[in-house]
């Protein structure tokens, strides 16, 4: 059997072996995760804020009785919906092809757990303004307690 300096199949450091371009390859792989992570980081955070300002609208059209901010929160689902595609398409991404560390995989995971979260409270807010629509087109109640108009 010869012996030579050459990495065999049990090698536990491969990066060690690898020289100054290997820890630049890996320096360039670290660089590219934490790209896609703010990015992902950036799209949850437009979700959170779309599903928020769905659920604000849909409430303002439903006690406005404004028809057309109603109508507005049910096509913005259609946007969300979207959102919510292209965050699980990036995720899924991230976890094959980047293979995260331990600290990144648990965010990606918890993205991929709040996004259908953030979906259906949008989902919510969609049915809040068709609600709203349907309300909107009977006449207005009198402001009345215990059956006595503002005495």
């Amino acid at each position: 059997m010869e012996l030579t300096n050459k990495p065999d199949q049990f090698d536990h450091e491969p990066h060690a072996r690898r020289g100054a371009s290997g820890i630049q390859n890996i320096q360039a792989e670290r660089g590219d995760i934490e790209q896609h992570l703010g990015i992902l980081r950036d799209k949850i955070l437009l979700l959170g804020g779309a599903t928020e300002a769905a659920v604000h609208r849909a409430i303002q059209s439903l006690i406005e009785r404004n028809s057309e901010l109603a109508q507005q929160v049910l096509d913005d689902d259609k946007v969300i919906d979207r959102m919510e595609v292209e965050i699980d398409r990036m995720s899924i991404e991230i976890l094959a092809e980047l293979q995260p560390a331990e600290h990144d995989l648990r965010f990606v995971i918890s993205v991929a757990k709040i996004t259908p979260i953030l979906e259906r409270i949008a989902d919510h807010a969609g049915s809040i303004a068709e609600a709203a629509k349907i309300l909107n087109n009977e006449p207005l109640l009198k402001n009345s307690v215990n059956g006595r108009d503002g005495d």
